[in-house]
């Protein structure tokens, strides 16, 4: 099994010596079965059917589900048409049960024999999917065996540089690898680390994806650092989270909120509701904020505040954040990370966070959390992907924000994490997120906090050095 795995500083250095030849992200693949037996080979892996291949009018007919996803194939099911389909690359196929004719990227195809139901399982003609995908079929009339060769996505490396939470990297970045068999190194850090490395790195690249942290300001200020792509099914996401500008391959929402530590809070003999609370003089050093001119969760909460506080350019909303400055003591944690992991170890009261960590803590048991999304309003953002300019793993790269925004990702966020999707076919089910219809939502000028980061930052900057140096 391919394993993700933090890289060693070394490994980045000897990367950049010896460098690294660009593979086309493809791997061999022979399925094996044969006819009335639920025994099937793949790669020489024993594999069990759930319905044994049979043969209609000399055609053999297969479970589609095992076929597609043997030959790396994306496969959806719409039990109101009775349709099955495969999306492999730029190939999208779709059959109806009972029916021969078949669509191959909208084109009709007469097929021999058409798909069934059998025993509650739908089975497709073996040799007119693989050939379709590209796959040789070979047929062993004495062993009755069916033999498909072919290569599907993936084999090879990919280097991730993320900021993402654990949550994240278990039921995504393992669960890719795996999947495509693809060696995954990933460096994790906060949003400004990654910029910071990607720019000392941009004349010898040695990421392939920044993964989370990534939106239109980081984009804007950094276009250098990025190449365009745009991922298969981003035209079926809902448009206000659709790739903006070619660059940004958008697929969780990441929401603002704080998150209160219980126990520290019961002793205080308070409750905190809303920003208002956080400058109650009995939680002066008791605050946890990362720095907003390097992490990316912390900027995301300055916008925030300073929007439900009267607008970005507010006198009074900026007098609040300098209040809320004093707070802090002197103080700002080493990252995004560290905010919710000090709230959750009883070193701060309070943090400035965002919902994926908060959530995934209750998820573990914690039981001295309580999420709080401010009473003034939360905002929330879609989180971005992009390939590094000159990656040279450019195929993975490509392979894995396509897997992002796909339906099968998309649903297992849904239904495994505390991420709420961008696809809203499959909302969050979580018990611990509270539904967006019970939250204050505000909305966030993307456009504007994007094109006026740099001043923004230098005033909160300002603000910060005034006190503390």
């Amino acid at each position: 099994m391919k394993k993700v795995m933090v890289m060693l500083l070394v490994v980045a250095l000897l990367a950049g010596v010896f460098g690294f030849t660009p593979v086309r992200a493809a791997q061999s693949v022979i399925i094996q079965i044969t006819i009335g037996s639920t025994k099937a080979y793949v790669n020489s892996k024993e594999t069990s059917l759930d319905q044994p291949p049979v043969i209609e009018n000399g055609r053999t007919l297969v479970p589609f589900r095992f076929i597609g996803e043997a030959l790396g194939a994306e496969i959806g099911w719409d039990p109101v048409k009775k349709t099955v389909s495969y999306v492999l690359g730029d190939m999208n196929i779709i059959l109806t049960i009972g029916s021969t004719t078949a669509f191959v990227n909208s084109i009709a195809t007469k097929l021999d024999v058409a798909p069934k139901i059998l025993s509650g399982r739908t089975v497709v003609p073996v040799r007119f999917i693989s050939e379709t995908i590209g796959a040789k079929v070979d047929w062993n009339s004495s062993t009755k065996m069916v033999t498909v060769t072919g290569t599907k996505p993936g084999g090879g490396k990919l280097v991730v540089y993320s900021p993402n939470s654990d949550t994240l990297i278990t039921n995504v970045l393992n669960v890719f690898a795996q999947k495509y068999n693809i060696d995954v190194s990933l460096q994790s850090m906060g949003t400004g680390e990654v910029i910071s490395k990607l720019q000392a790195e941009k004349n010898n690249p040695q990421a392939d994806v920044m993964w989370g942290g990534c939106n239109l300001g980081v984009y804007l200020n950094n276009k250098d650092l990025f190449q365009k792509y745009v991922a298969k099914g981003d035209d079926k996401l809902p448009k206000a989270y659709q790739n903006p500008n070619g660059f940004l391959t958008n697929h969780v929402l990441d929401g603002s909120n704080l998150l209160v530590n219980t126990d520290l809070e019961k002793a205080l003999g308070i409750s905190i509701k809303s920003y208002d609370d956080l400058l109650n003089p009995a939680l002066k050093g008791k605050i946890a904020s990362a720095d907003p001119t390097a992490s990316s969760s912390a900027w995301a909460q300055l916008c925030n505040i300073l929007l439900v506080k009267g607008g970005y350019e507010s006198p009074n909303a900026w007098a609040f954040v300098e209040d809320l400055i004093k707070q802090l003591d002197g103080k700002l944690t080493s990252g995004s990370s560290a905010v919710y992991k000090g709230v959750s170890q009883g070193e701060y009261v309070v943090g400035l966070t965002y919902e994926d960590p908060s959530v995934a803590l209750l998820q573990s048991g914690a039981k001295n959390l309580r999420i709080v999304y401010p009473s003034e309003g939360a905002v929330w953002l879609p989180a971005a992907a992009a390939i590094i300019a000159g990656a040279k793993n450019l195929d993975n790269a490509k392979l894995f924000l396509d897997y992002l925004i796909s339906d099968e990702d998309q649903k297992r966020l849904a239904d495994l994490t505390s991420c709420r999707t961008v696809n809203p076919k499959f909302p969050n089910k979580d018990p611990y997120m509270l539904p967006m219809s019970q939250i204050k939502v505000a909305y966030e000028d993307i456009e504007y906090t994007s094109t006026h980061r740099k001043e923004m930052q230098a005033k909160w900057t300002e603000l910060w050095a005034k006190l503390y140096h």
